[in-house]
């Protein structure tokens, strides 16, 4: 029986296919309701002419103080309006020959600046479609031809660029890169950032996916990118939790790499990980198991061999 899930397993692990990237850009219109609330008050009696020519003398200054006020809200307004449009002005357009330049003048990390300009070109290309999503960086993607090139290129050059910003080569082997510390490096101060930018952005962008090829890719990468998450422990929480749950619901192919990815995640990064894993992978296994029939029967039982595979492993 375990020569054959074995079997499976393998038949299961192919190369990671080549895919463009495409999502369509969601338009949100807000539109602002000004509402301005008039008050009529009406007096009856007999006054002294005195008082009267009081009352008129309040009402005129009251009427200036109203025409004041409505003066500086749509000054207020107009302002607003012009800053509004200047912000628009101001943001970088990202076209595939700028997208280009940033990749060759951030690839192997030489360059703390230029690495910097791509994992803020980064950011708005993992927040694609969302609401406001590249107001912050500055930057707006022209198409879905740049989206491509750019995410597609942060995600097979990270982990070299990272590495290189820390005076590191990239890793020769698997193991090597498994125990590479770089919160342990002299640089880190300046690469953290750009390092907990690239998790966090594309824990998100996987989070954005439907496609079980592009998620699969994804997962392989940040799985190359796990010693960089030493430092942020809530970042790791949140992309253990979001592999966890592709484990217990995805495709065959998919659970693979995810658990894959918990596995290293589990041996790397320092405790509550390991227990968590096993935790998560236990209650995704014990889920599974309540319903089994012809077609899940050989997932359950791959998914109680990663079981006993946790159990197994120790905190590095």
């Amino acid at each position: 029986m375990v020569s054959a899930i074995s079997a499976r397993i393998h038949n299961i692990i192919k190369p990671l296919p080549t895919f463009a990237f495409d999502f369509n850009l969601r338009r949100y219109t807000k539109g602002e309701e000004d509402e301005d609330d008039e008050d009529d008050d009406d007096e009856e009696g007999d006054e002294e002419e005195g008082d009267d020519e009081e009352m008129d003398g309040e009402g005129e200054e009251e009427e200036e103080e109203e025409n004041g006020m409505g003066d500086t809200r749509s000054v207020g307004r107009k302002k607003r309006g012009k800053k509004a449009e200047k912000k628009a002005s101001d943001k970088r357009v990202l076209t595939s020959a700028t997208v280009t330049k940033l990749c060759e003048r951030a690839a192997g990390g030489d360059a703390l600046g230029a690495a910097r300009n791509l994992f803020r070109a980064y950011r708005a290309a993992a927040h694609y479609g969302d609401e406001d999503g590249d107001e912050e960086a500055g930057v707006r993607l022209a198409s879905s031809a740049a989206f491509h090139s750019l995410v597609t290129f942060v995600l097979e050059e990270s982990d070299t660029i990272l590495r290189g910003l820390l005076g590191h080569a990239p890793a020769a082997h698997p193991d090597e890169a498994r125990l590479f510390k770089p919160h342990q490096q002299s640089r880190w101060r300046k690469v953290e950032p750009l390092a907990k930018s690239f998790l966090g952005n594309t824990l998100h962008l996987l989070g954005q996916l439907t496609d079980a090829d592009m998620s699969r890719f994804l997962l392989a990468r940040l799985n190359a990118s796990v010693p960089f998450m030493h430092s942020f422990e809530r970042i790791t929480r949140k992309t253990l939790k979001t592999v966890l749950q592709l484990f217990g619901s995805g495709e065959p192919a998919l659970r693979v790499q995810s658990i894959l990815l918990i596995r290293n995640m589990a041996a790397v990064l320092p405790p509550p990980t390991l227990e968590r894993a096993a935790k998560g992978v236990y209650r995704q296994f014990a889920a599974n198991a309540k319903f089994i029939n012809a077609s899940s029967i050989e997932h359950v039982f791959f998914m109680q061999t990663c079981v006993v595979g946790r159990c197994r492993l120790t905190p590095g």
